[in-house]
């Protein structure tokens, strides 16, 4: 993979860097970096699919798919008692 060099002018990133290295949780600037970008892309991945189910709510709401949460609870607290 080539290599990218960035510059980091932001003084509280470069700090937070600085911090990550001498807690010993990185070696060096570039595995903070890329640990950062990881989490991000994980991040939006999730972020993502939260939408996505939200959505999916929101449309089974609009065509009348949607139980209310108080109904919901009685019908599982009815169903673990029928297993006991």
């Amino acid at each position: 993979m080539p290599k990218t060099d960035i510059t980091i002018t932001d003084e509280q990133v470069q700090g937070f860097i600085a911090d990550q290295i001498a807690a010993g949780h990185f070696g060096s600037a570039d595995e903070v970096v890329t640990d950062a970008v990881r989490t991000i892309a994980v991040y939006r991945e999730k972020r993502a699919a939260w939408n996505a189910m939200i959505d999916n709510g929101i449309a089974a709401a609009d065509r009348g798919d949607a139980v209310d949460g108080e109904s919901s609870m009685h019908d599982r607290i009815a169903r673990l008692k029928a297993c006991q």
